[in-house]
């Protein structure tokens, strides 16, 4: 019989805890390049059309880090007069993302926010959400995402800006995979038990290996 104390139990407790919190989706890569503006506006990109004047700007902060402030002086009727986008963000097909980031504006206002392939100038949708209405004051957003139609490298694109006067503020992005298919609780318990059994296992081969 072997009994693990102190450090060694410690070991397989971490080890136990990492593989739990991998195969549930946690700590998963953020697929969104430049998340928190450390490099500036490094890959986002504001368009605009017709008449419409508005502009992108990284603020920073020490104690909260950087943040970008969208101005809009002059906005036309059209809803994607006015476009934040964020390009280069690889998505793979047949999967549901997650997006959640923080933001305040002025005023309290809905946004549209979709995933979208540029090909030969022509726009195609990879997968649409909801969108959601930003507030005054720093709050935390979450929007789900429909499964992609296909891989790519996609652009995350927010539109219906087109507001005169509108001042909207974002920070700390994160785009992860929420699941390939849909898994109850129960189903996850079920999955882990092969991690669990196999990590254990190892680490007591290793235990017994050095004697």
């Amino acid at each position: 019989m072997i009994v693990i104390f102190g450090d060694s139990l410690s070991k397989v407790l971490l080890l136990v805890s990492v593989l739990c919190l991998a195969n549930l989706g946690y700590g998963a890569d953020n697929l969104i390049p430049n998340p928190n503006f450390k490099s500036g506006k490094n890959h986002w990109h504001l368009q605009t059309h017709g008449e419409s004047v508005a502009d992108i700007s990284v603020l920073s902060d020490p104690t909260e880090g950087g943040s970008l402030k969208l101005g809009v002086e002059l906005a036309e009727e059209r809803d994607w007069s006015i476009q934040l986008i964020n390009r280069d963000v690889q998505v793979k097909g047949g999967i549901v993302y997650r997006l959640t980031f923080s933001a305040r504006a002025n005023q309290g206002t809905w946004i549209s926010i979709n995933l979208r392939e540029v090909n030969e100038g022509k726009h195609s949708y990879i997968a649409k959400s909801d969108g959601t209405t930003i507030s005054t004051g720093w709050n935390d957003y979450e929007v789900e995402f429909s499964k992609t139609t296909h891989s790519a490298s996609a652009q995350l694109i927010f539109q219906h800006l087109n507001k005169s006067g509108l001042e909207v503020e974002f920070k700390d992005f994160s785009l992860q995979k929420k699941s390939d298919s849909p898994k109850s609780s129960s189903d996850g318990y079920s999955l882990l038990l092969p991690y669990l059994n196999g990590a254990v296992t190892y680490i007591l081969s290793a235990l017994v290996a050095r004697g």
